[in-house]
């Protein structure tokens, strides 16, 4: 049996720049409070924050320009820091991603986009898990910068 308390927010502003436009977004999930009971007679533990579980904060931010055919975006993530279950601190982990994206004919629903994840190429935070993986995986990736180019037509 589990209860949580918890706060979501999203945000949205656009500017008109020149011919184009610049978006600014943002959401974040904070959880206030996490209870686990293994029965419901068992005694409730508190669990946010804790490895196996959501971490307490985790956002994302991005600003977003778009002129024409043209989409130009820069994004920042963010998980907080948490702990395993001997208390050992697992540092938070921060990452940048970025995309360009070029529509050339908004009619014909095509587009190709050129994406970058963990753009900086952040080892995730260490956890001495008893796996032997040395991350969470959970909350983090051990793939680095991940580079994509896409095509999408929608129809």
């Amino acid at each position: 049996m589990k209860t949580q308390r918890h706060v979501n927010v999203t945000g949205r502003h656009e500017w008109s720049v020149g011919d184009g436009r610049l978006v600014l977004d943002a959401n974040a999930s904070w959880i206030l409070d996490y209870e686990n009971r293994t029965t419901p007679t068992a005694p409730a533990e508190k669990v946010a924050g804790l490895i196996g579980y959501p971490s307490e904060l985790r956002a994302r931010t991005g600003l977003t320009w778009f002129q024409g055919d043209l989409e130009v975006g820069g994004y920042w993530n963010h998980v907080a820091d948490y702990k395993d279950r001997l208390g050992a601190q697992i540092d938070a982990w921060n990452t940048v991603d970025t995309r360009v994206a070029w529509s050339p004919d908004r009619q014909s629903g095509l587009q190709i986009q050129l994406a970058v994840q963990n753009l900086l190429d952040q080892d995730p935070p260490f956890y001495n898990a008893s796996t032997g993986l040395g991350f969470d995986p959970g909350q983090a990736s051990p793939l680095g910068r991940v580079v994509s180019l896409q095509l999408t037509r929608r129809w």
